[in-house]
């Protein structure tokens, strides 16, 4: 056994060594954004309810939030080809992290997490330019180890959550959380500053930011018209999309109402809603180092199937969980986490494979739009659902991941039918 646990861990730290340029610099300096993130999340709601905010309040900031990455998520494409990845991602991180950290330490009310949110969702703009950091000067084959390690490293900032549970509990919860959005944005301020010494231009990056300057409006919108017809070249890429788009959803109910299910659903002591983060991340590092090793000689189809099941379990788990029963929703946590372990990897993978290298700003900006434009509805129905019951909208994020499995099953199930039909 420790044998099997030394070669596991030798592997997974050969793998980092062997990165090198814009993919080690994005993966190194990620737990330097990630740990103070990790730190306010857990509370970001229940800081909100503290100040005043009703449910269907806090379902329209997330929804508001969605709305504005999608207007930035349109334009991110066209800034990244212009201004250069690079720079970009400095730029539009100060805007979108270091200003809203400040805003949320100050806020009052309502009006300042609307104001937030909507200066927050700039940040779309750089997941453009970072994916692209990211991958475009990296193998393809090798992209499914760099979003894996990206995973990893943000994974082990959430160990640091259960200080945040400390902190509240001697201090307070609004004075704790204002501390910890003081504390992000003199943390993520200097990581994008450290972040920005460490890369450099992408090759694709700077041949666009030369055709930027000659390209007419006309030609970006004949650009991003030809973008659209991706989605009609195959399912494998209409089902990593929707993957991802679907995703998307479950990512933000976690963000927003998590914590209000455990602590006013499930009744956790204040306290103890910090543990969820910190025992998720004990889980998704158990299956990067111990299972995705053995799940990457699968058909990505087929690892994300179990990562479905296994989610979806979980987050059974959490909304059917007893009031009272933190043991019970804890294991949720961890299976829910596990699950998505698995599925994030190889979608963001499969889906980056997709993608043309020429294009590929503009097409995640595409991506992302639409994936916004639909899941930005959800944000309020999130807050409507939570004011009636603060499971609802769990048991929502449950069919979404059904959908999601059946999606991956039949789309695996036409390319296998496909193949038998050109060997007969």
């Amino acid at each position: 056994m420790i044998k099997f646990i030394k070669s596991r861990l030798n592997h997974t730290l050969l793998i980092l060594g062997s990165f090198r340029g814009n993919a080690r610099a994005c993966i190194m300096t990620e737990p330097i954004w990630g740990i103070p993130y990790n730190l306010y999340i857990a509370y970001a709601s229940l800081y909100m309810r503290a100040l005043g905010l009703s449910a269907r309040q806090i379902g329209t900031v997330a929804a508001v939030g969605l709305a504005c990455e999608m207007i930035f998520a349109l334009t991110g494409g066209v800034i990244t080809d212009r201004l250069g990845r690079k720079r970009t991602a400095l730029i539009f991180d100060l805007i979108g992290w270091s200003i809203p950290t400040l805003i949320w330490a100050f806020a009052g009310g309502y009006e300042y997490f609307l104001i937030a949110a909507v200066v927050n969702s700039i940040f779309r703009i750089v997941s453009i330019s970072w994916t692209c950091l990211l991958v475009e000067d990296t193998l393809p084959r090798r992209r499914i180890h760099a979003y894996s390690w990206v995973f990893v490293a943000s994974t082990l900032a959430g160990f640091f959550a259960p200080l945040a549970g400390l902190l509240v509990e001697r201090a307070g919860l609004v004075p704790a959380v204002r501390g910890l959005y003081l504390f992000a944005f003199v943390a993520m301020t200097g990581m994008f500053i450290l972040r920005n010494q460490l890369v450099r231009e992408t090759d694709i990056g700077r041949q666009k930011m030369s055709q930027a300057k000659a390209a007419r409006l006309r030609e970006v919108v004949a650009e991003y018209r030809a973008l659209f017809g991706l989605l009609k070249r195959g399912p494998s890429v209409v089902s990593a999309f929707v993957v991802v788009m679907l995703g998307q959803i479950q990512l933000y109910y976690n963000r927003y109402f998590l914590s209000i299910l455990l602590k006013e659903g499930l009744k956790f002591p204040l306290g103890l809603v910090s543990l969820t983060p910190a025992l998720a991340s004990v889980a998704k590092m158990i299956v990067f180092i111990f299972v995705m090793p053995t799940l990457s000689r699968l058909k990505p189809s087929k690892a994300i199937m179990y990562g479905f099941a296994i989610s979806a379990a979980g987050v059974a788990i959490v909304a059917a969980s007893p009031e009272g029963g933190i043991l019970i929703a804890l294991l949720g946590v961890i299976l829910e986490a596990t699950g998505y372990a698995i599925i994030t990897p190889f979608a963001e993978s499969m889906l980056a494979n997709a993608m043309v290298d020429e294009y590929r700003a503009k097409t995640v900006s595409l991506f992302a739009t639409i994936t916004n434009a639909i899941s930005s509805p959800f944000g309020y129905l999130g807050g409507v659902l939570t004011a009636v019951s603060p499971r609802y909208p769990f048991w929502l994020v449950f069919g979404t991941l059904v959908v999601r499995f059946l999606l991956v099953g039949g789309t695996r199930f036409q390319k296998e039918k496909r193949s038998e039909s050109r060997s007969a």
